[in-house]
């Protein structure tokens, strides 16, 4: 699985949101690989998912298919939440 990371620079929240999601991957021991895609760069990748604000996060099959996202900057608890759910259960 990956964990595409759709960003800006221009985006306040992303820069926020970055090491929360960082320190939340390493605590639960994650091994999902994290992808930085910087807009408007990646405006293609951003097209194929549908990407209508930043910071969102999108979590997909090694094929691409899309397991689930999450946009904004939340709590970390939120993020927690999120990636045991939908990651945690591969790592086990």
């Amino acid at each position: 699985m990956k964990l595409l990371r759709f960003t800006a620079k221009w985006c306040g929240p992303c820069k926020a949101i970055s090491p929360t999601i960082e320190k939340v991957c390493q605590e639960l021991s994650l091994t999902t690989e994290v992808i930085d895609i910087e807009l408007p760069e990646g405006i293609v990748q951003a097209t194929k998912y549908n990407i209508r604000a930043v910071p969102t996060f999108v979590l997909v099959y090694p094929d691409g298919t899309e397991i689930s996202r999450k946009v904004g900057a939340g709590k970390e608890s939120e993020y927690q939440a999120w990636l045991k759910r939908d990651i945690g259960h591969f790592n086990q």
